[in-house]
């Protein structure tokens, strides 16, 4: 059963998505539709328990949703069992980042967390990906380096 946890994410899961292996799932209202819009979100790092720095393409339904609407949730699945929901307040802090022009910078200042753990399954593995191609390491090193930096 889900369980509010407060307004700060837990150390685990900051030290997780901070190891940059983490793949969540980010929720915006869509502008046009007032329907929930969903985006894998992948470039993350996480200063405080209660703010989290973001990078998502200038070209997605997210970025003009989080323009018009800063309310979004972020779902996290993640070995160790970890399944936490963080309801947050988007806004883009950078239009342009160094590391690839076609990505903007968001800020994210947390509101709540909920852990949706269950009695009934765990955990093992969170989303696994493979990257299409052999640049993309080298674009995500200048993207997490420049979030930290923020």
């Amino acid at each position: 059963m889900s369980r509010i946890l407060g307004s700060e994410i837990p150390q685990e899961a900051i030290e997780f998505i901070n190891k940059e292996n983490a793949f969540m799932v980010l929720a915006t209202i869509n502008c046009e539709t007032g329907f929930p819009h969903t985006t894998p979100i992948n470039l993350v790092k996480i200063p405080s328990p209660s703010k989290i720095y973001a990078c998502i393409a200038r070209g997605h339904q997210a970025y003009e949703n989080i323009k018009h609407d800063g309310r979004v949730m972020i779902s996290l699945l993640a070995e160790g069992d970890i399944a936490l929901s963080i309801k947050g307040e988007a806004a883009i802090i950078k239009e342009s980042m160094e590391g690839n022009q076609h990505m903007v910078g968001l800020q994210i200042d947390v509101i709540e967390v909920k852990s949706d753990t269950t009695a009934t399954v765990k955990i093992e593995r969170g989303i696994e990906v493979s990257q299409r191609s052999q640049k993309t390491p080298q674009l995500f090193r200048a993207i997490y380096d420049e979030l930290e930096r923020f």
